[in-house]
């Protein structure tokens, strides 16, 4: 006999879902479980059970579309799945007994979909009065375009705290999503311009709007002065000096909110109070571009002034720049002053022939006020007159600022030097004083025949016996007259020295410390020839075609030899302030006497310096052979002047030591050093025997080898 199940009863039967929380992907999925019982707690078997979502089909998807049977046990299973945010309730209409049990599953958003999501302002136009206000608003979906609630969102602007943001929820700092997934957000501003207002939270949605504020009616203008003003610089001008004085000025057409009025067509007038006037006066209309307007002004001040103010003004609206200054701090500057004798020689005299000079002066005036009376000298050594002490210039130039004297001379004596000074003062009672020195030279070497030139070598010495000029026999060419050599050293003119000074800082920039040693190693050296009363000039073109004077110039004895080894001497480019070893031959260094010598053209103004190698041709291998008897056997091995040096070299170059047989030993490399020393060791650390070793040097794409024999 066989037992069937009743009908079923809500009070043994069940509806029952295990997830009720599920993503709206359409791949998550809630399972609902149905279990049918009769009023005996018997499972009912192969009954039909038919379910559906108070949503709809085409809402939320379910298994077999909800037509469902029972197993074994009475239980029977279906699925839910949607793309659709919110709570589905899933109901029982068949079997009829249970149509009122259901379930409720919520479909929740997926993440934040860029695409979906959306902001938006309005207005988008508005005045930047820090009170007019756009309202935004943001809008949060996910892929299926559900609204996302309670997600956090914060907006930023481009222009920083320039604009305020404030959000629906009174705060500053960002909000969450309502149930409609807005967040509401209000956006002023007193800054003109557009601003570009985008979210910063939820990080990788990249929305943005732009909203742009305009400015409002003119309220006044801004004036500033320049003496510099660049895209890249601008350097601010509040300081003028007394006469007439130049600057930019720009002025500025602002809102009250300091904006640039950028539509403003109207004129503007200039005017200065405390000082005499400003030009132009008047700034046209159609001068202002985009609400700016820049150009030159000329501001005229007469006298000393601690504060005075520019002032731009159009009815109403006026703008002001004050604590300005006049004043006129800096002396006139003495640039050069010149000594020009009967003989032509520049800043000399000849004891012989010289009793009247012309001496000027070349000076620079801020202020634009000197004038003849104000630029005096003193020349009381010069014509041994004490009344000469503050004499006027004879003339001024305005245009050349130079000023002129003349002077008769005092009779003169051979080795003399005389001193002179020249005193500025402009009107604003500035003064400047120029010290300077002429020598009374007569000749050093006089009397020369073509006789005594054809058979004998000339050599000159300086007064301090450091430096030397010899002239071969017959290399001079002919001339009537006296020849005569004039040595200089310390009583180099100021401008001349001035020359001297830039080259060595020129040339100490790009060569060692050990220059300074060596700075002051330099030389006048000139020809003249005179017939007569006449002198004329020769220290470039005296030599025979093809012949040279030999100069040798002594260097110091703290001077490191290895830098001794790279020394040569420099002709002074006076027309660049520089050294420059063009015309310079035959270089030789002699350690013994500590002399460095060089053939010459012509004569000018010599000194030392170091040469710049480029190439491997100076470059020098000592000492060589090396034996525990050489001078730099006797210093530690691990001191910089142990073992063998190799001098001249050019910057990075790789230096390969191997024994006769081509074993490499040891590898160097100069680094920006001009000289580089081995001491001795291979690379492992170890002495070397003796024997010869073979060097290559490598560098500036050349190469260069030889021997080096070491002695123990």
């Amino acid at each position: 006999m066989k037992f069937i199940a009743d009908t079923p009863t809500v009070i043994y039967s069940t509806m029952s879902v295990l997830k009720n929380t599920i993503a709206t992907d359409g791949l998550d999925s809630a399972a609902i479980v149905i279990n049918l019982k009769d009023r005996y707690n018997n499972p009912i078997t192969n009954k039909q059970v038919i379910i559906q979502s108070l949503r709809g089909t085409t809402v939320d998807t379910l298994t077999n579309n909800g037509i469902l049977i029972t197993n074994n046990d009475g239980a029977c299973t279906a699925f839910i799945s949607s793309l659709t945010a919110g709570a589905a309730q899933i109901k029982i209409i068949r079997p009829l007994e249970l149509v009122d049990s259901f379930v409720t599953v919520t479909f929740t958003p997926t993440s934040v979909y860029d695409t979906n999501s959306t902001i938006s302002a309005n207005p988008t136009e508005l005045t930047a009065d820090s009170a007019s206000i756009s309202t935004i608003r943001i809008t949060l979906k996910d892929t299926n375009n559900n609204l996302i609630p309670n997600i956090f969102v914060k907006l930023a602007s481009n222009r920083g705290d320039s604009d305020f943001i404030m959000y629906a929820n009174g705060r500053n700092d960002g909000d969450t999503t309502n149930a409609q997934g807005e967040v509401i957000a209000y956006l002023k501003s007193a800054l003109a311009g557009t601003a570009t207002i985008y979210v910063v939270e939820p990080t990788g949605l990249n929305k943005a709007i732009e909203i742009k504020f305009n400015y409002s009616a003119i309220d006044k203008f801004k004036v500033e002065l320049f003496s510099v003003l660049t895209n890249e610089n601008e350097i601010i001008k509040n300081t003028f000096i007394v006469g007439s004085d130049t600057a930019i000025i720009r002025v500025k057409a602002l809102d009250r909110f300091d904006n640039i009025v950028e539509n403003y067509n109207s004129s503007a007038q200039l005017s200065i109070t405390g000082a005499e006037s400003i030009s132009p006066a008047l700034i046209n209309a159609d001068s202002f571009v985009n609400g700016v307007y820049t150009g030159l002004v000329n501001i005229q001040i007469n006298r000393i002034l601690t504060n005075f103010s520019v002032i731009a003004a159009n009815g109403a609206q006026y703008g002001v720049i004050t604590g300005l200054n006049a004043n006129d701090n800096e002396p006139p500057i003495i640039s050069e002053a010149r000594l020009i004798a009967q003989s032509s020689i520049l800043n000399n005299v000849l004891s012989q022939s010289d009793n009247f000079v012309q001496l000027t002066a070349k000076i620079i005036d801020n202020s634009n006020s000197l004038t003849n009376s104000l630029i005096k000298a003193n020349l009381s050594q010069l014509t041994g007159n004490d009344n000469d002490t503050r004499v006027s210039a004879a003339s001024y130039d305005n245009n050349t600022n130079i000023a002129l004297w003349n002077v008769n001379l005092k009779q003169l004596t051979d080795g003399q030097t005389l001193n002179y000074a020249i005193i500025a003062s402009d009107a604003a009672g500035n003064t400047t004083q120029y010290t300077a020195s002429v020598s009374v030279i007569s000749a050093i070497v006089s009397g020369l025949t073509d006789t005594y030139l054809a058979n004998n070598d000339l050599t000159i010495n300086s007064d301090d016996a450091n430096m030397s000029i010899t002239i071969p026999k017959g290399s001079i060419k002919d001339y009537n007259g006296n020849i005569i050599f004039v040595v200089k050293k310390n009583n180099i003119d100021a401008y001349t020295r001035n020359l001297i000074e830039t080259a060595n800082d020129k040339h100490a920039a790009n060569n060692s410390a050990e220059f300074s040693k060596i700075r002051d190693c330099y030389y006048e050296i000139n020809v003249y020839n005179i017939v007569g009363n006449s002198l004329e000039y020769i220290g470039d073109n005296f030599l025979k075609p093809s012949k040279t004077a030999t100069i040798k110039i002594k260097y110091p004895n703290t001077l490191n030899d290895v830098y001794a080894q790279n020394l040569t001497i420099m002709r002074l480019n006076e027309a660049q302030a520089e050294w420059s070893t063009n015309g310079i031959m035959d270089r030789n260094i002699n350690t013994a006497t500590n002399e460095v010598s060089v053939n010459v053209t012509r004569l000018s103004i010599y000194g030392l310096g170091f040469t710049s190698y480029n190439d491997l041709s100076s470059v020098i291998v000592y000492p060589n052979p090396w034996t525990p008897y050489t001078p730099t056997s006797d210093k530690n091995i691990n001191d910089l002047e142990y073992g063998v040096k190799f001098s001249g070299l050019p910057n990075n170059c790789k230096i390969s030591i191997f024994t006769i047989s081509g074993e490499l030993v040891r590898e160097l490399n100069n680094g920006l050093n001009p000289s580089i020393n081995w001491n001795l060791l291979n690379a492992k650390g170890k002495q070397i025997a003796s024997g010869v070793y073979i060097y290559l040097i490598e560098g500036n794409g050349q190469k260069k080898s030889g021997k080096i024999a070491i002695v123990r």
